[in-house]
């Protein structure tokens, strides 16, 4: 149980981790497309979300929890092999106004 509890915490800070950088990201750009993309990165990230929670019970429904363990490994492994491929470019520089 203490394992699932430390998993659980670690995923949460990871998530949260990750939206920060994003939205670092997005604060570094012009003033004028801050609002607008931020939007749009909180619409896309709440519509993942729901997707997510709607495959997840699907996939519960249909085949119980070894069918939503293999899709979530294999969503994984699929985004492993895109990044694993993408190509490494520098990016410019994040300013701060």
């Amino acid at each position: 149980m203490a394992l699932l509890v430390v998993a659980a915490i670690t995923l949460d800070a990871a998530t949260q981790g990750n939206q920060v950088i994003s939205q670092r990201a997005i604060y570094g750009l012009s003033v004028e497309a801050r609002g607008r993309l931020n939007a749009g990165y909180m619409m896309v990230v709440f519509l993942c979300g729901a997707v997510g929670s709607t495959v997840g019970s699907v996939t519960y429904a249909w085949g119980g929890w070894w069918l939503t363990a293999l899709l979530g490994a294999g969503l994984g492994c699929v985004i492993l092999l895109v990044f694993a491929t993408e190509k490494a470019e520098n990016p410019p520089p994040l300013t701060t106004s």
